[in-house]
């Protein structure tokens, strides 16, 4: 049991004084709908054989509608011979699984010769004017995890998984009734092949049960995530969670004996380079005072040396130390740079809650705040609680996406740069501005205009029957309905008989956990249950080459028999 987890599921009401004014530019991007699960007859892998002049079926799933279109192209070692455009809003383009029949011929009407094809599925879309969620909480995966407290999506394009979401459970409660990894499709459905442990038997601690948590796509196309029910443990499995490894376990370190004595252990992990002669493995204490961040090199086929003692990154302490809580939120990216957030969920606190410290292989270390890149969100109680981290890209990073599970909450989208906000998105926002109000029929209608991004259910009425100069005096309005969409609202109440005033509050909500895909859309697990997932705004297309191929046989002829 870990004394800091005092996280709680559910949405929040920002306090009207605490307002955030939403970013005024939206993060453009490389794409953001595509094709995922792309199979040949049946076939994820490898090759299907076909005869000349046979038919092949082509199933793919997009993550959202293809509204601009889906052109599927059979390529022979690598140059189109047949082009199947499909108009969006066909069967073809739909969010979900879409089937496509090859008929085995060219773009020539040409019978195709014998030989190994391949496909690619490229996905378009008009887009949108602002950040949209486009996966719907009712789906199968995207509520399967009860306590999502860990999010990740394979990026690697070759990779026959490329695009599954993995998300940690970290109860007993879930898909399967299980603790442990849910593995969803692009489009929140279940993985196709069902779910499994991995071997690996997901222990609970008795409080938030977190035996599954901050979970980390690494470069082998594998996840790893830590075990939090004692000190930290790693665990890497692979994509269908057929096998699992031990990286690295707090419970084995006569190397490093003070990882055992700590009060709460290592609340979160990275783990940057497997399979090459820099594999690492990283820990961040989740305590206050903090031991900070440590290393320890992958070098024992693929796991740590338990003798060996550690290598401090980060320190909490010392002459020229930043003031730290090293847990939550820790992710690095190719070029040593560490991106580390704090829970810091005390109002007011004036020590910065994101840090990005930079290239520490090339510093002496312990790095300091002669390293800082950048830190933000100092005494800024809109940017409380940071509970996990996420960079869109470990080669070359744009945002560094971070999980608010306190104070505004929602996902924070800032310049993996500079730190400079880009984006908010459900956060407490500005609140709505009313634009008339009217009594009919014993009813109180308020219109108002708000976030184009959110829904109805994203706002509540408020009212007090005192002058509203006291806004903790507000509470929710018993029997009050709000309606509407695209930034245009209605809250009606019944009329008390008494002197009340209104207002309207915009609705955080806690996020746990966040992820990027490799198309530019992010990712977060809610307190509320569920997972999500945002399109950023602009026109945008995407290709996606199928691992399987197609083997096409040449015709035997019959043999003739004479007499």
């Amino acid at each position: 049991m870990k004394s800091e987890k005092f996280l709680q599921p559910g949405s929040i009401t920002g306090g009207l004084a605490l307002a955030l004014a939403l970013a005024a530019f939206a993060p453009s991007a490389r794409a953001n709908v595509y094709a995922t699960n792309i199979k040949i007859d049946g076939v994820l892998t490898g090759t299907t054989n076909v005869t000349q002049g046979s038919s092949v079926t082509i199933t793919y799933i997009l993550n959202e509608p293809a509204s601009s279109g889906v052109t599927i192209k059979i390529l022979a070692a690598g140059i189109p011979v047949r082009t199947i455009n499909i108009a969006g809003g066909s069967a073809g383009t739909i969010r979900g699984t879409n089937s496509v029949v090859w008929n085995g011929k060219s773009d020539l009407n040409v019978t195709v010769p014998p030989g190994t094809y391949s496909v690619s599925v490229t996905a378009a879309s008009t887009g949108y004017s602002h950040w949209t969620q486009i996966t719907t909480d009712t789906n199968a995966g995207n509520s399967a995890a009860y306590w999502p407290d860990g999010i990740a999506v394979d990026t690697t394009t070759n990779s026959p998984y490329y695009g599954r979401v993995m998300v940690g459970n970290g109860t007993s409660t879930g898909a399967g009734g299980a603790a442990g990894v849910v593995k969803c499709n692009a489009d929140g459905s279940l993985a196709d092949e069902g779910q499994s442990n991995a071997g690996y038997g997901f222990p609970q601690d008795g409080f938030l049960g977190d035996s599954c948590r901050s979970l980390k796509y690494i470069t082998d196309d594998r996840i790893a995530f830590n075990n939090w029910t004692g000190n930290g443990k790693i665990i890497a499995c692979d994509m269908i969670m057929s096998t699992n490894q031990t990286l690295w376990d707090s419970g084995n370190l006569p190397g490093a004996p003070w990882v055992n004595n700590l009060p709460s252990g290592m609340a979160d992990i990275e783990v940057t380079d497997p399979g090459t002669s820099n594999a690492m493995a990283y820990v961040g204490d989740g305590d206050y005072p903090s031991q900070g961040v440590w290393a320890w090199p992958l070098t024992n086929n693929g796991a740590y040396d338990p003798n060996f003692a550690g290598i401090q990154i980060l320190q909490s302490s010392g002459s020229c130390a930043v003031t730290l809580r090293t847990g939550y939120g820790l992710i690095v990216d190719t070029n040593g740079d560490v991106f580390m957030g704090q829970v810091r969920s005390n109002p007011g606190d004036p020590v910065p809650r994101l840090f990005d410290f930079t290239n520490w292989p090339s510093a002496t270390l312990p790095l300091c705040s002669q390293n800082l890149n950048w830190a933000i969100g100092g005494g800024d109680d809109t940017f409380r609680s940071i509970n996990d981290l996420c960079i869109d890209s470990r080669l070359n990073p744009t945002y560094v996406s971070a999980a608010l599970s306190g104070g505004s909450g929602g996902i924070r989208i800032v310049y993996a740069t500079n730190g400079a906000v880009a984006m908010n998105i459900e956060q407490f926002e500005v609140p709505p501005v009313i634009t008339s109000t009217s009594i009919s029929n014993g009813t109180v209608r308020i219109n108002f205009t708000g976030d184009p991004t959110r829904g109805a259910a994203d706002f509540t009425l408020v009212s007090t029957n005192n002058a509203p100069s006291l806004l903790a005096s507000f509470t929710p309005t018993a029997g009050a309905t709000i309606t509407g969409g695209n930034g245009v609202f209605t809250a009606s109440v019944a009329t008390s008989g008494a002197a009340e005033f209104y207002a309207i509050k915009q609705n955080g909500v806690f996020y746990i956990s966040t992820s990027w895909d490799n198309v530019g859309n992010v990712y977060g697990g809610t307190g509320a249950h569920f997972w999500r997932a945002f399109s950023p705004p602009g026109a945008n297309q995407a290709t996606t080459l199928a691992v399987a191929t197609v083997q096409v046989q040449p015709i035997v002829a019959a043999a003739q028999v004479h007499p």
